[in-house]
């Protein structure tokens, strides 16, 4: 009698098995993300080569209709960028606009200085942007593109 009232299943061991699992993942996750920071520290930030490369190569990916982020870039004091220049090297883009919302790297136009059209630095700086372009009527090619500027 005593053997079969100490059987318990195999779902209990089965559901134990399923809470490690899930603990293993959440402690993993944890870990990588605390190794990616530390190896941003050790290794610095890499910037991007060409700002204008960059965010001309993640417009067209985003005019599939995916948000798309761009790689950290890095602007040294005094360099700026419009959206005519982006706009001209993209041939399907009818309209560009930057924002910027509730980035350290914008507030009070330091070190960014972001207005609708332009980003400029006022020193050194670190940022990415999230790209959104929208289909507009019905002609190919008409996208309009919006740039938000987020930390790096």
């Amino acid at each position: 009698m005593n053997i079969i009232s100490n059987r318990r299943g195999q779902g209990s061991d089965t559901f134990k098995l399923l809470i490690a699992a899930v603990v293993a993942m959440v402690i993993l996750g944890i870990v990588t993300g605390v190794f990616q920071k530390i190896w941003e520290m050790v290794t610095g930030i890499q910037c991007v080569s060409s700002p204008i490369n960059e965010m001309t190569t993640k417009i067209q990916t985003s005019e599939s209709g995916i948000i798309t982020p761009t790689d950290t870039i890095c602007m040294n004091a005094g360099a700026k960028f419009t959206a005519a220049a982006l706009t001209a090297k993209v041939t399907n883009v009818a309209q560009l606009t930057f924002s910027c919302v509730d980035a350290a790297v914008c507030k009070n136009q330091n070190p960014l200085k972001v207005t609708s059209d332009s980003i400029e630095a006022v020193s050194n700086a670190q940022f990415k942007g999230l790209i959104d372009c929208q289909k507009q009527g019905g002609a190919a090619g008409n996208y309009v593109c919006t740039i938000t500027i987020n930390n790096a």
